[in-house]
């Protein structure tokens, strides 16, 4: 006895397609990427963006490490994913002398200073 064989109809042909599509895709290799969320970003120089967020929190800065500053000029900058982002910024507010601050902007609620400290332009940040 010859069985006949069943023809293939559209649908299976796009199900083939779909199939090596999708094992195609799950095989190619992905651009290796440092985890962002939890870790701390690379120092990028400080954008517009950065010098608003700093300058917002001037005075919570004077504040906090006892003094005022002649000037407040964002240098450079690093984030960390968290609930919310941590922003890590660099500031320079006397010829001579930098700030590191830590901004801390929750996803549902204003962005608060949550540390600063007197650093030299060399030291790492954070």
């Amino acid at each position: 006895r010859h069985q006949q064989s069943t023809p293939i109809t559209v649908d299976m042909k796009f199900f083939i397609v779909l199939v090596i599509f999708t094992l195609t895709v799950a095989a190619w290799p992905l651009p290796s990427r440092k985890p962002t969320v939890g870790g701390i970003g690379d120092v990028k120089p400080a954008t517009e963006a950065i010098q608003t967020l700093a300058q917002t929190h001037r005075e919570a800065a004077e504040a906090f490490v006892g003094e005022k500053f002649e000037s407040f000029q964002a240098i450079s900058y690093s984030q960390q994913v968290v609930a919310g982002t941590n922003y890590f910024i660099k500031v320079q507010v006397s010829k001579e002398k930098y700030v590191h601050i830590v901004v801390y902007r929750p996803l549902f609620d204003e962005p608060k200073l949550t540390s600063a400290r007197f650093a030299t332009l060399e030291e790492s940040f954070p």
